[in-house]
């Protein structure tokens, strides 16, 4: 009778430490791009460009949490780490873009931006903007 008390007492206790969310979203691909439809991968930019971040979720919930942090690498008389802006959002299954944009042009040098999914940091992409005027 201890046993089988033992054994219920166990699986009460498994059941209540395993009740949280599981989620099978995923991105299947991410990477930079010179337009929201990702029509052109880029790894470099203009001065005057916007920056577009695009990720291809699968799996996903139409509430799955996305983020997109924007942040200097190394930029002459920015500190590195300095953050730019962050964007956050929920999407479903599908292409997703984040963008940043400038009334002012972007400074040349090495930019990141890091990708969550549900709070949890997924893709780093870096990029950076040359200034044609300076080769």
């Amino acid at each position: 009778m201890k046993r089988i008390w033992l054994a219920g007492a166990m699986l009460v206790l498994v059941t209540l430490a395993c009740n949280f969310s599981f989620s099978t979203a995923s991105i299947d691909e991410a990477y930079m791009s010179v337009d929201e439809e990702g029509s052109a991968k880029a790894e470099s930019y203009a001065p005057n460009d916007t920056f577009f971040a695009i990720i291809e979720l699968k799996n996903a919930p139409d509430d799955t949490d996305l983020k997109a942090m924007w942040s200097v690498v190394e930029v002459p008389g920015e500190e590195a780490g300095t953050e730019l802006e962050t964007v956050e959002g929920t999407s479903g299954s599908g292409q997703v873009w984040f963008k940043l944009e400038s009334d002012s042009p972007w400074p040349a040098g090495k930019y990141r931006v890091e990708i969550f999914l549900n709070d949890s940091k997924k893709e780093t992409l870096d990029f950076e903007v040359i200034d044609p005027a300076s080769e």
